[in-house]
């Protein structure tokens, strides 16, 4: 006989995992940070004579340059290649991104990153925010003296719909040559319009798991009494307001443009999405959210349990695994209907992140990952980074 005071202790665990997985989701991308905006350097090289003899016209060319005191005129051999990055909602400061784009320039030839921040990510429109992005882009173009640069556009989470949105929008005044998205919510993203009674449900039933919870374990510093004050449905939506609310709604007018061009698109499209089980997701997410100060001691706790259970769950007696594998089931079912499906990130759909219901154009590459969740880093994931290095030298060599 299993002992039941050994049982009660490893459900209590799942207790406090499921109030903690619940208070901090809707931490989202609000706890990341980045440094400045990196200045790259622009193309200084020279264009070659393409008549006379060996070397002549192109030494002509110098000496004409030296007489004018004028560059010459920007020709696809001497741009400087363009890689711009897009964070994902509401963190402009992201120090995932800041140092995706360290990484990148460093290990492709001869190109340029830029950080397009978005301070009012949160406050205005995904397309009014492509619009701002393009001002900013033409702008840092200009002065570099790199109009017709090739470029690449690389979106993180919200940020890969900005990108496409870009893309649809000014495709004909810039040279884009590729688009990456990354975890993005191409089909939308349901959490934002979790139902309230969904939310007063599960806060009634998170508040009564607690309190039996607390009856078990020692050291607890959150309370039952504690859910009620919440502001949950608020957390869920990350801070959003309305207009983005509406953009990530199924059907709205920006995912039915998404949809449109990604059906359409001729270039080349890397779209990356990833899934994990319940138990990674729910560490991920304690583990971004821990970044709060106020928490973080509480959810370490937490989270070392989980890691805990994960080692040891395999090798458990069947009776007691059929006992975890069961809270781990319905824990699953919990965490997918706050986030749109049991099959997840740890912050979005699958489904979304993968366009998986759009007929996309045959541009458009599909790579999913298996244990990627959403706040995993595009440039810690060895596969999912080198992909994307293949991917971006690909396509500024087919522009060539």
């Amino acid at each position: 006989m299993i002992d039941k005071k050994f049982i009660l202790s490893l459900k209590s665990s799942f207790l406090i995992t499921i109030f903690s997985l619940f208070v901090f989701t809707a931490c989202s991308d609000g706890c990341k940070s980045a440094p400045k905006l990196p200045r790259g350097k622009g193309s200084n090289s020279t264009a070659k004579g393409t008549t006379g003899k060996k070397g002549t016209a192109g030494n002509t060319e110098k000496e004409s340059s030296k007489k004018t005191n004028t560059k010459p005129t920007p020709t696809p051999s001497n741009l400087q290649k363009t890689i711009v990055l897009f964070h994902g909602l509401g963190v402009p400061e992201d120090t995932g991104i800041s140092a995706l784009g360290k990484k990148l320039k460093n290990d492709i030839k001869d190109v340029r990153v830029m950080i397009l921040k978005r301070p009012n990510s949160t406050t205005v429109s995904t397309t009014q925010q492509a619009e701002e992005a393009y001002a900013t882009l033409k702008e840092e173009l200009k002065k570099k003296d790199m109009i017709g640069s090739p470029i690449c556009l690389i979106g993180d989470s919200h940020g890969g719909l900005v990108a496409l949105e870009l893309y649809r929008q000014y495709k004909d005044d810039l040279n884009i040559v590729g688009i990456v998205t990354n975890h993005s919510p191409l089909e939308g993203a349901p959490g934002v319009n979790v139902d309230i009674d969904v939310v007063n449900e599960f806060k009634k039933t998170v508040r009564g798991l607690l309190t039996s919870a607390s009856l078990f374990l020692g050291g607890l510093t959150l309370n039952p009494s504690q859910i009620d004050s919440l502001p949950l449905k608020e957390m869920l939506t990350g801070g959003i307001q309305q207009p983005l609310i509406d953009d990530l709604t199924a059907n709205s007018s920006l995912l039915n443009n998404i949809r449109a061009t990604l059906t359409s698109i001729q270039i080349p499209v890397l779209v990356l999405a990833g899934y994990a089980d319940i138990l990674t997701n729910i560490d991920a997410l304690l583990g971004f959210a821990s970044q709060d100060k106020r928490f973080g001691q509480e959810l370490s706790k937490v989270r070392e349990q989980l890691k805990e259970l994960q080692k040891e769950k395999d090798k458990m007696e069947e009776p007691l695994k059929l006992l975890i594998n069961g809270a781990l089931s319905s824990l699953e079912d919990t965490f997918g209907r706050i986030i749109g499906d049991k099959r997840n990130d740890s912050f979005l759909p699958y489904y979304s992140q993968y366009a998986e219901h759009i007929s996309v154009s045959p541009s458009v590459m599909r790579n999913p990952k298996q244990g990627y969740h959403h706040f995993y880093g595009m440039q810690y994931h060895n596969e999912v980074y080198n992909d994307i290095v293949r991917f971006v030298n690909q396509a500024f060599e087919n522009k060539k």
